[in-house]
Formats: C-alpha cells, structure tokens, sequence
C-alpha cells in the first residue's frame, strides 16, 4: 500500500503528535505545523488530493481537540496557557490565535468534510478495482482532476476512511447535531466490520476495539437526539417510539463485540504476542467502562420514559374525572 509523501513527512508527524496531547499551548503549535503544511500542499498539489485531503483531516481534528481541551480547561488555566503560547508568537500571527470555538468547528468542518470527499472517491476505485478481479476501472469520477485521483493511493485511503468518517462524526458531536453524528459513526462503523474476520489476533483486538468505541457513539448519539431520527433529506429513519430499541440494539451489539476483542486479546497471548498487546489492554478497558456507563444512561431514559408515562396516564384519568363531574 503506497503512502502519500505528506503522510511520512515528520513535519506532519510532529504535528499529529502535539494536537494528541491535552496541553493547549502544544496544540496550537500543533494546529500551526499542520496549517503550514496544508497551505504548502494546496499549492503544490491541489485543494483535492490525496496528499492534500490527509493533512486537511489532521488539521481538523487539531482544531477539534483544540475545542475540546479549551472547554474542559479552566478559564484561568487556560488563559495562561494561550498568553504563553502567543508570546511566542510574531504580532502578526497573534490575531489569528485568537479564535473563537464556533469558528475553529467552522474551519475543522470545511476540511475535514473535504477529506471525507477525496478518501471517498480514491476508496471507490480500490473497491470497483476488487469486485472487478485486477481488471482496468474507471475511475470514480471522471470529471476529476488527474491529481485528485491517484490509483496507488486508492488502497491508503481505504483503509482511513472509516477514521475521517468517526472524525466527522465527533465533530458533529462537537456541535450537538446528533442527527450528523449518528450517521456518521454509523458509516465508519460498517466500514471497520467489512473485513475485521480476515485480521490477525492483535489487529482483531484493535479493530474490534474500535468498532465498540464507535457503537459507543452511536448510543450517545441516538440519546442525544430529541424526537425522531432523519436522513439528509429530513425523511423519518427511525421514529422516536422505536429509537429505544434500537439503542439497546446497537448497545447489545457494543457488547458482542467487546465478547470478541476479549477472546482475540486471549489468542493474542497464546500466540506470544503480549508486548504488542500491552498498550491495547488499558485501551480496551477503558473502553468497557465507557460501554458500561451507556448501559446507565439507557437505564436512566428508560426510568424518565417511564415516568413521562405514568405522569401522563395520571394527568388524563385527572381530566376524565373532571369530565364525570361536569
């Protein structure tokens, strides 16, 4: 599988390396590296290529995690932090550090959106080319420049699409539309169970890892949203008297699949693999917790469901007896 050039350059390493962390001032810089980068490979190789559409998510999510952390930090705390970071900064960078947290999901959207576009297209192309059996494609968009659609990079993007998809979603998330978000992760998911049978011991672990984190997301998503669930189009998918089944659904699916990371984890020590597994093992814990407390939070709707129920059946025997009086 070919990497873009963007993909191994270290500047682009270093980037990703400070948005993951939980310190602001490194993800400012982070977020610079990054937006440098970016700038340098829309003119060198267009808005919509491979080997711009790769830094254009990392970007993005830079300004998302920037987002996040500058919500969970204290107003104090964080205050300090920025004014460190804008020292450091010529006069005429500041300004451009200064942004509001609508604006950073604004211009995380934009790019991570195009990146969802070109990993889509590339992907297409290394899907039609497997159901094709090695025969010539076509590719998927004939009116795309020839630098927006590389065959070598079709397997690349492949296998990242699924993690732009669950990046859009937590954006959206991000941004309270759980309509967004819910179709979003409900894509990456289908996509990291197309071939998760075919995976060794610990790259099964890791998928499957993922798949419930991304099933976690699906709950909280459909608990998010208030009324009945849509498509694009605003046509009703599921209605809101069935969405609690369908969370229980996805819930009891979160935790077949948590059954089946736990026994690819114990074929992964039989095969002498423990070291690799190593760092997996807080991973998958920490995401058993998290399964665990979306049971509590259906537990939770399912009381306040039942409540609203009673309360209503209450208030109606109320009016039909003041009916009886009269």
């Amino acid at each position: 599988m070919s990497s873009p050039p963007t993909s191994l350059d270290s500047r682009y390493k270093l980037g990703r390396t400070k948005i993951s962390t939980s310190d602001i001032t490194s993800i400012e810089k982070g977020i610079e590296i990054l937006g440098t980068l970016l700038r340098a490979s829309i003119d060198k190789n267009g808005e919509r290529s491979v080997e711009t559409a790769v830094l254009a998510y990392e970007y993005g999510r830079g300004l998302l995690r920037a987002v996040t952390v500058r919500r969970e930090t204290p107003q104090s705390e964080e205050s300090e932090k920025v004014e460190k970071f804008e020292k450091e900064e010529d006069e005429e960078d500041k300004a451009e550090t200064k942004r509001s947290d609508e604006e950073d999901l604004g211009i995380a959207m934009e790019n991570v959106e195009l990146a969802w576009e070109v990993f889509q297209r590339n992907a297409e192309y290394e899907v039609k080319d497997a159901d094709n059996k090695g025969e010539e494609s076509e590719p998927p968009a004939k009116k795309m420049k020839e630098k927006e659609f590389v065959p070598q990079y079709s397997s690349y993007c492949l296998s990242n699409l699924a993690r732009v998809m669950i990046g859009h979603g937590d954006l959206c998330t991000a941004m309270s539309d759980y309509q967004k978000s819910y179709k979003s992760y409900l894509s990456g998911m289908t996509l990291l169970e197309a071939d998760v049978e075919r995976l060794q011991s610990v790259e099964k672990v890791v998928r499957y890892r993922r798949i419930v984190d991304c099933l976690v997301c699906v709950c909280e998503s459909l608990l998010g949203i208030e009324g009945d669930v849509e498509d694009a189009d605003g046509e009703v998918i599921i209605e809101e008297k069935e969405k609690m089944e369908t969370i229980l659904g996805y819930y009891t699916a979160g935790r077949e699949s948590l059954q089946k990371c736990v026994y690819a984890f114990g074929e992964g020590i039989g095969e002498g693999r423990r070291e690799e597994l190593e760092e997996e093992k807080g991973m998958v814990c920490q995401i058993s917790v998290l399964l665990m407390a979306v049971e509590g939070r259906i537990r939770e709707r399912e009381a306040e469901l039942k409540e609203a129920k009673e309360t209503k059946k209450v208030k109606k025997g109320e009016v039909k007896g003041e009916d009886g009086k009269k």
